[in-house]
């Protein structure tokens, strides 16, 4: 969104409260836009940084304040967090949130990042299942490295999943990372085989 398409725009949204819509909120600031701000997100905390959540944050050796994404720039937003987009109508340029509530906006950013990947057939029901991709997910794999008996799987075998299954043996548990080439060989044994299974989020970690 260039200055002069700016220009006449009173509101702008921001749909998406992680490190995306933070980066865009910056830029509009930088760039000029000098009117109302509302930056929309599913999740309850403002931009964090989501890096640390398959190691530090696991062993403890970052608290949760220390992921806070740093704000160069004064965004001077309202924010509207724990609140999910639930409808998008270009034409009278509102959005819809819980409760019927809409918002007008004259300028929109979509910033919703990635879903994460679910392993076909995998019964996510379960607490013994887990995905990382937020904060609250890396806290209950935190807390459920603490109940689990011995065994541990990670379906993922990129860098979060190597980072995982490092964190877990630190912990003592036995943590087995599996590829998608892996499981299509294999089936679903490994479920049965293992105290807890951590899936690993296939997109928008970063």
């Amino acid at each position: 969104m260039t200055a002069p398409a700016r220009q006449g725009m009173e509101r702008i949204v921001v749909i998406g409260g992680g490190m995306a819509g933070h980066a865009a909120s910056e830029r509009l600031r930088e760039s000029g836009f000098t009117g109302e701000l509302t930056i929309v997100g599913e999740e309850r905390h403002r931009p964090y940084n989501r890096t640390p959540m398959s190691k530090q944050v696991l062993t403890g050796e970052y608290a949760v304040d220390e992921l806070k994404l740093a704000a160069f720039t004064e965004l001077d937003a309202r924010w509207r967090l724990g609140c999910r987009t639930i409808a998008l109508d270009p034409v009278e340029r509102t959005i819809t949130l819980p409760g019927a509530e809409r918002l007008r906006y004259d300028g929109l950013v979509l910033a919703t990042g990635a879903e994460a990947r679910v392993l076909p057939g995998a019964p996510m029901h379960s607490d013994r299942i887990h995905m990382l991709r937020t904060l609250e997910d890396a806290q209950e794999i935190d807390q459920a490295m603490g109940h689990a008996s011995r065994r541990l799987l990670i379906v993922g075998g990129g860098f979060i999943g190597a980072e995982l299954a490092s964190t877990a043996r630190a912990r003592g548990l036995d943590a087995t990372p599996a590829m998608q080439a892996k499981l299509r060989r294999v089936g679903t044994p490994p479920f049965a085989r293992s105290d807890l299974v951590a899936a690993q989020s296939f997109a928008g970690h970063f």
